[in-house]
């Protein structure tokens, strides 16, 4: 087809596999190794490509150019189970339903042969997708993240195995009762917002003090390699995403990373009028948090969730606060899970605020954070 004025084009998609391929300049369809259409893709304003009630997959390589002239793609899969292929690298795909690419009625979608692909979608994106499930999955490649528009009204939810695969699951905390599965390349990482740490919806100073917790403590990860461990090998999934920065390990740049998008959105609230805390600074503050010495169980001690090394049936944590305000003013020291249940508390000479909250009514900043841990830092090396 040609000539001087774009095209509309219904195709009907009859067998189980196609592809579908928008590359550059070139817009085309085969099915069973037959080419069904093929065109410039300057000459195609709009494609209408409707599935059967088989069970379908088509590969899509979906690489428009950079000019207006691309033509819209209206893909509808029908009313089988049906999977797409991603195919392609560095591009950014947009399932919201008002762009060039519009996509329903397909539940699985595979990108591991792709390579850093990013899919944004939404609630109305699950709801076209998957129209009776109400659950999509995604199972992804190297580099390959999802962009959730709507990440307050989602929570993750522990770990599951389907059909002998484990997919990270992430639900609506409304009436909506959707779902998106996802095989990630980590399990430990919050792949709704990257730095909820402790998937609240919110990003705070509690998110870094998480990932500090787990440097010292590594109860989920190797203290050698900083590997984290697999997820069969978690008996009580902990709800606890460290892996800011999706390396597969727990380090001290995941707290960082934490803390940098803290500081990033207290500079938005306050337009400029404070200043981020220098990396050489946080750098410096994790690195002795995560080398410090581990007091004996008989000093006074205001190190929090510090396992102690020399003592590695005890954990010493603060006693919460009676208040908010309060301060915390005794260490529990708590066996671990295999040594019989005793409790004790030793009172320390200072007291120390609450390590979530600041003194008074306002938030407790990233400068808050840091200088608590420099402060139980240098109060553990005067208990030695």
């Amino acid at each position: 087809i040609g000539g001087s004025s774009q095209t509309a084009a219904t195709i009907q998609w009859i067998t189980p596999s196609a592809e579908i391929s928008l590359l550059e300049e070139h817009f085309s369809i085969r099915q069973d190794e037959a080419t069904t259409f093929s065109s410039s893709s300057h000459d195609i304003k709009f494609a209408l490509i409707n599935g059967s009630p088989l069970n379908q997959q088509v590969l899509l390589s979906w690489n428009p150019s950079d000019d207006s002239a691309n033509p819209s793609l209206v893909l509808d899969g029908g009313s089988g189970n049906n999977e797409i292929i991603w195919s392609g690298s560095q591009a950014s795909i947009d399932l919201y339903g008002d762009s060039d690419l519009q996509i329903s009625n397909f539940q699985f979608h595979d990108l591991r042969d792709s390579l850093h692909q990013s899919i944004s979608l939404d609630q109305a994106t699950v709801n076209r997708l998957a129209p009776l499930t109400r659950t999509i999955t995604f199972l992804l490649g190297a580099g390959d993240s999802l962009d959730v528009e709507d990440k307050s009204d989602w929570r993750i939810t522990p770990p599951k195995l389907l059909d002998d695969q484990w997919f990270l699951p992430a639900q609506t905390s409304n009436e909506n009762n959707l779902e998106i599965l996802i095989s990630p390349t980590t399990f430990w990482n919050n792949f709704l917002h990257q730095s909820d740490i402790n998937n609240d919806g919110l990003v705070t100073a509690g998110d870094a003090l998480k990932v500090i917790n787990e440097l010292s403590a590594r109860r989920f990860s190797d203290p050698v390699t900083q590997e984290a461990i697999a997820v069969t090998e978690v008996h009580h999934w902990p709800d606890l995403y460290f892996d800011q920065n999706r390396d597969h390990r727990i380090t001290a740049l995941d707290a960082l990373r934490v803390i940098n998008d803290l500081a990033r959105n207290q500079l938005t609230e306050s337009e400029g009028e404070q200043d981020a805390p220098s990396s050489n600074r946080v750098l410096s503050v994790l690195s002795n948090w995560q080398h410090s010495p581990s007091p004996s169980a008989t000093k006074t001690s205001s190190m929090p969730w510090n396992l102690n090394p020399t003592r590695p049936n005890l954990m010493l944590r603060p006693k919460p606060p009676l208040n908010d305000h309060s301060p915390v003013g005794l260490i529990s020291v708590t066996p671990a899970s295999n040594v019989p249940e005793s409790r004790m508390a030793i009172s320390h000479d200072r007291a120390l605020p609450n390590p979530l909250q600041s003194n008074d009514d306002t938030p407790f900043t990233t400068d808050h954070l840091l200088a608590q841990i420099e402060d139980w830092h240098s109060f553990a090396k005067q208990s030695i």
